[in-house]
C-alpha cells in the first residue's frame, strides 16, 4: 500500500483514494529464499564489537540517505575528493584506489571537466579563481537590484482543498532591496497556515515587485518554478506573474559558470558560499538553518494540535529570521562579484 500522488483532496481526505493497493505476492516469492542468508548477515553484523568498514561514497544515499554519514566522514579533509562537483562514482572510486583523499593530491593530468578542474585548482593554489568573461558580465547585474527567496513544503497528506500528496506548497518569501546607495530595505511574507496560502503568497509577492521594479537576484531556478507554478493556478495573476520571471537572475548560475573559491569547499550552496565571500553572513546562530528545516517548522505549525501560541510563534521568528538571512546573503554575495569584478 502506498500513496497515490495524483490524489486531489476535496473537503475531507478519501482515504481510500489517498492509497493505493497492489498485489506484490509473487515478486515476493521470488525473494523468500535469500532472506535467511540475510539474516544470518544481519546477526553476525550485530554481534561485531566494531563497525564494519565501510567506505564512504555515493551509496550511502540509495535507497536512502545513511543517518551516519557525518559519523563515517568526520576524518575526512575539508577539501575531500567527494566535493569535486558532479564526480562520477568511477572517477572518485579511481582516485581513491590510488589513496587520493584531498583535491590538494589530486594528479595533474588526472581528467577532470573544466568546472572540476578550477574546483581543485582553487584548493590546490589556495587562490580564487574568476573568469575572464564576468567583468563583461556584471555590469548588466548594476544596481538598484532586488533579492529574493521562497520557502515551500510538500505533506504527503495534502493539507489543503485540490492539493495533492507530496505538491510544493510555497508558504513564505523575503525580499531586500538595494537602491543602490547601500541602503537595504527590507519585505517579507510567511502564511499563517491555517488556509491555503498560495493566493496570498502570490498577491503579495506581486504588491512587493510593484514596489521594487529592478532586477530580481534568486539563487536557483526554484522561485522561478514556483512562479510558474502559480501563474498556472491562477489564471487572473498569470500576466503579471510571468511578467516576473523576465526579471529574475539567476546568481547562482552565474557564481557556478565563473568563480571557484577554496573555501566554497566544492559546494556552491548558499550556505557555502554566503559565508565564503562574507564572513559576517552565518547560520549557526539560527534555529531554522535550511530549507528542510523551514519545510518542518512549517508543517508543524499547520499540522501539530499540541503546539501551544508560544511555540508556534517561536517557530514563526525563526522562519522570518531564517529566510531573510538568505535574501540578506544574496546581497552580499551579488556585492562581492561587483567588488572584484
Amino acid at each position: 500500500m502506498y500513496i497515490n500522488d495524483k490524489y486531489v483532496r476535496g473537503e475531507q481526505i478519501d482515504w481510500n483514494a489517498l492509497f493505493r493497493r497492489e498485489d506484490v505476492t509473487e515478486d515476493v516469492i521470488r525473494l523468500l529464499p535469500e532472506v535467511p542468508e540475510h539474516i544470518a548477515n544481519m546477526h553476525e553484523l550485530l554481534c561485531s564489537r566494531e563497525a564494519p568498514d565501510v567506505r564512504p561514497s555515493r551509496h550511502f544515499f540509495k535507497p536512502v540517505d545513511c543517518e551516519f554519514w557525518n559519523r563515517c566522514t568526520a576524518g575526512k579533509p575539508r577539501d575531500w575528493i567527494f566535493h569535486i562537483p558532479r564526480i562520477a562514482s568511477a572517477d572518485f572510486d579511481e582516485l581513491e584506489s590510488f589513496d587520493v583523499v584531498s583535491m590538494r593530491d589530486v594528479p595533474r593530468n588526472f581528467p577532470l571537466k573544466p568546472k572540476q578542474k578550477r574546483v581543485v585548482d582553487a584548493a590546490k593554489s589556495r587562490k580564487v579563481y574568476r573568469s575572464p568573461e564576468l567583468a563583461k558580465l556584471l555590469p548588466t547585474l548594476a544596481l538598484p537590484a532586488n533579492y529574493l527567496d521562497f520557502e515551500t513544503f510538500s505533506p504527503a497528506i495534502p493539507i489543503y482543498v485540490n492539493t495533492r500528496p507530496y505538491q510544493r506548497i510555497p508558504f513564505q518569501w523575503s525580499w531586500h532591496h538595494d537602491d543602490g546607495t547601500g541602503s537595504l530595505t527590507q519585505a517579507e511574507f510567511l502564511a499563517h497556515g491555517d488556509t491555503d496560502p498560495r493566493r496570498e503568497f502570490s498577491e503579495t509577492l506581486l504588491l512587493a515587485s510593484k514596489r521594487f521594479p529592478d532586477v530580481i537576484m534568486a539563487w536557483s531556478q526554484y522561485e522561478a518554478k514556483v512562479i510558474r507554478d502559480m501563474a498556472e493556478l491562477f489564471p487572473d495573476l498569470a500576466e503579471r506573474l510571468i511578467a516576473l520571471l523576465y526579471r529574475i537572475i539567476d546568481l547562482l548560475r552565474i557564481v557556478q559558470d565563473h568563480i571557484a573559491h577554496p573555501d566554497f569547499q566544492g559546494s556552491y550552496s548558499m550556505k557555502a558560499v554566503a559565508p565564503a565571500l562574507a564572513p559576517e553572513i552565518t547560520y549557526g546562530d539560527l534555529d531554522i538553518a535550511d530549507g528542510g528545516d523551514a519545510s518542518a517548522a512549517f508543517y508543524r505549525i499547520v499540522a501539530d494540535p499540541t503546539l501551544d501560541p508560544e511555540a508556534r510563534d517561536a517557530l514563526r521568528a525563526s522562519l522570518l529570521m531564517y529566510c531573510q538571512r538568505d535574501t540578506l546573503a544574496l546581497t552580499r554575495v551579488h556585492q562581492w562579484l561587483m567588488q572584484e569584478s
